[in-house]
């Protein structure tokens, strides 16, 4: 039994040493191809499943159209509120002041969209988001 038990774990080590070998050899890859290795949180990289909105509230409003064929993750002050599917549009409660929000698609096929504006009580910052190609898509 304990032979068994050995070569079973022998077994699942030499598969996670050979997935970390070719995961880090992806990495180099990329790396040296010119590719932009991002880091996997705190960054508005393309997601198609960025996690759980942040709930936002306030006297003040936000509301995105998307224009354009990408389903769309939206970001306020570097917190994920919500996506948007192309034609679609969404009004989110945010507290008066400066922010900055940034639109990102997807895919990685697209440059990330952002802008700062300032809000007062009772007004409503509109805005149209849409994409250009990202040259330095891979």
């Amino acid at each position: 039994m304990k032979t068994f038990v050995k070569r079973e774990t022998r077994t699942v080590m030499n598969a996670v040493m050979h997935s970390l070998r070719a995961l880090l050899f992806g990495l180099a890859v990329m790396s040296m191809s010119g590719c932009e290795v991002l880091p996997s949180s705190g960054g508005h990289e393309a997601d198609d499943n960025p996690g759980t909105e942040t709930v936002v509230s306030g006297d003040a409003k936000l509301l995105i159209h998307v224009d354009g064929v990408s389903r769309v993750n939206i970001y306020l002050d570097g917190e994920y509120i919500g996506s948007l599917n192309p034609g679609d549009s969404r009004t989110w409660n945010i507290p008066p002041g400066q922010h900055e929000s940034v639109g990102t698609a997807a895919e990685d096929s697209y440059t990330p969209t952002s802008w700062t504006f300032d809000v007062a009580p009772g007004q409503t910052e509109e805005r149209y988001v849409g994409f250009a190609p990202n040259p330095n898509a891979h």
